[in-house]
């Protein structure tokens, strides 16, 4: 008996410390920072006194660039990870060689038309349901 009495105040205190920190993340995106664990997208820098993403304005031209030329030279996502290539243009993680897959994800990236999204949940249907 003690250790059922032990497990349910462990879910209760479990339960709150959830709740505070939901309770957190939300008032600090209500303060427009950023409340997230993932990565910066490329071009941007995490500010941690202002808990903000800023420009990063090296990197930024190169993302302006990208954007530039997709929208304006009519290019195939491989030609464009081509070009970047020929021209010894850093990838994102500091490679060497752009790929078409990652190009394809910056241009779809929200953040770079000023969206941001925190707090997202996703519900999917399950194809089927064990019985």
């Amino acid at each position: 008996m003690f250790f059922n009495m032990r497990g349910l105040v462990s879910e209760y205190e479990r339960e709150k410390i959830r709740e505070r920190t939901v309770r957190g993340s939300r008032e600090k995106a209500r303060q427009g920072k950023v409340v997230s664990a993932g990565a910066i997208s490329f071009g941007f820098c995490y500010n941690k006194e202002k808990a903000t993403l800023e420009e990063n304005p090296e990197k930024a031209r190169i993302v302006e660039l990208i954007f530039y030329t997709f929208a304006n030279e009519s290019l195939s996502l491989q030609s464009l990870a081509d070009r970047l290539n020929r021209l010894h243009i850093p990838t994102p993680r500091g490679g060497d060689r752009w790929r078409a897959s990652t190009l394809g994800i910056m241009l779809r990236n929200e953040v770079y038309i000023g969206k941001m999204y925190q707090f997202r949940r996703y519900h999917i249907e399950p194809k089927f349901r064990l019985k």
